[in-house]
């Protein structure tokens, strides 16, 4: 559980983060004035990426520290792999930014802010490996754990789970990198291209 929610923590952090975004497009509009600088279009929204995959971050540093805190002698830290800790902290928190602005893409007013977290953010997390392995998972429900490899917080769970307490009973930790690459990927230049067609950026 203390490796789930070291996951979950910049989770929580999309809600408030879309909020941010779709205000902006609905008030102040700064993002077009970030638009009007000299660089590619593009490249406004790598902006916003990289600030909320920094807010997850900030989110997820302290819940490894309070944990250890709380239970101390249980929760063994020499298991943990630093390299593969540092590179699942880093994936799962970009998951988080381009994950953030796909989402912020989908809503279309502040008002419907709400089906963010029922339509997307909660069943994604819910149904997401965070209470279960996605082993344990296929040896109850196999097609049901099939099927759940379509779903992104599978890997920020199951990664962070096999640098923290070793690869065993987890996937393997170069599969789920592999597959956050690809999801931050898809959702990063969806989201853009969404947003850009929003905005009626040239």
């Amino acid at each position: 559980m203390v490796a789930g929610l070291i996951a979950t923590a910049g989770n929580f952090e999309v809600f408030p983060s879309v909020m941010h975004l779709v205000s902006d497009f609905e008030g102040d509009r700064v993002v077009s004035f970030y638009a009007t600088l000299p660089m590619p279009t593009y490249l406004v929204f790598i902006r916003f990426f990289v600030y909320y995959a920094f807010n997850a971050m900030t989110m997820c540093l302290f819940v490894l520290p309070i944990c250890k805190g709380l239970f101390w002698s249980q929760l063994d830290l020499t298991r943990i792999s630093i390299p593969k800790f540092l590179l699942a902290f880093l994936l799962v928190n970009l998951f988080y930014g381009a994950y953030t602005i796909w989402i912020a893409s989908r809503v279309p007013t502040t008002q419907k802010i709400g089906n963010v977290w029922m339509r997307f953010v909660f069943p994604l997390w819910f149904l997401g490996a965070f209470q279960f392995s996605w082993k344990v998972l296929y040896s109850i429900f196999p097609l049901g754990a099939c099927l759940n490899l379509l779903n992104p917080m599978v890997y920020v769970q199951e990664i962070m789970r096999s640098a923290i307490l070793g690869a065993e009973g987890y996937l393997p930790f170069f599969a789920s990198a592999g597959m956050l690459c690809f999801f931050i990927c898809l959702f990063l230049a969806w989201g853009i291209a969404r947003l850009k067609k929003r905005l009626d950026f040239v």
